[in-house]
């Protein structure tokens, strides 16, 4: 057997438009044909199928041979367009979902059918969510990976709490004399001794002056040998500052801003 070629079969199925066709490229597609009930003789090579021997083929009407010698029918017109698809994430009890809102639950994902919130879980109703594609069984276990690298040296950790002390160990040799240690501390006093013999008689150091008649200047002479301190009192006997000034050391005078009368008290 060559190859049988239909150059042209014009109007092939009756009734059909003149642009059905058809061209087959080999001859089992012609035999096919044959055998099929199409025509009991043989095809010359270059010979065309006549539309006679076609036209009574049962549910010819609308259809037309292809090239693999099978039937088939007009490409029918455009579906409407399909619906688009809002991912909204993983499933929520307490969300409002809308029509075409599509979710992740346990690892599956679902359409949502009727707008609204439900508790229940897209699994389990069936109602509200349409499975659009199911999780996966897990794979089984790979072979285990090649050993990692060793990493970098860890940081030192805290240093552990002290162990209990040790048993004492046998005494060593005595060691060298040290050095001679700094001078302690002064001991306590010891008791008093007996009372010596009265000393002469020692110099005054205190010495009251009287000013009788209030004056604005007290001139004092106290005979101390000395610069003594002075402490001053009014008649009624209220402490009062004067202006001090020493003459020498046996004299001096204060002086007041009104005249006063009063004491000194001087040591």
């Amino acid at each position: 057997m060559g190859t049988y070629t239909v150059i042209d079969a014009g109007n092939l199925i009756a009734g059909q438009p003149e642009d059905v066709s058809v061209v087959l490229a080999n001859f089992h597609a012609i035999e096919a044909l044959l055998n099929g009930g199409l025509d009991n003789g043989n095809l010359a090579p270059g010979a065309a199928i006549q539309a006679s021997k076609i036209a009574g083929y049962p549910g010819s009407a609308g259809l037309f041979l292809q090239g693999d010698g099978s039937w088939a029918g007009a490409t029918g017109p455009p579906g409407p367009p399909g619906s688009m698809l809002t991912w909204r994430g993983a499933w929520n009890a307490t969300t409002a979902y809308a029509v075409d809102d599509a979710v992740n639950d346990g690892g599956s994902s679902y359409r949502r059918n009727v707008a609204g919130t439900t508790s229940t879980p897209p699994a389990s109703d069936a109602t509200n969510w349409t499975l659009i594609a199911s999780k996966g069984d897990v794979g089984p276990q790979g072979p285990p990976g090649a050993t990692g690298a060793q990493g970098p040296t860890g940081a030192t950790g805290t240093t552990g709490a002290t162990g209990p002390a040790g048993a004492t160990g046998a005494q060593g040799p005595q060691g060298n004399a040290g050095p001679q240690g700094p001078t302690g501390l002064t001991g306590a006093t010891g008791p008093a001794g007996p009372t010596g013999p009265q000393g002469p008689a020692g110099t005054q150091t205190t010495y009251t002056y009287s000013q009788v008649s209030a004056a604005t200047t007290w001139n004092v002479n106290h005979n101390l040998n000395c610069f003594p301190s002075a402490t001053v009192v009014d008649s009624g006997n209220s402490e009062i500052i004067p202006d001090l000034h020493y003459v020498d050391a046996n004299n001096l005078t204060l002086s007041f801003a009104a005249a006063t009368s009063g004491k000194a008290y001087l040591n």
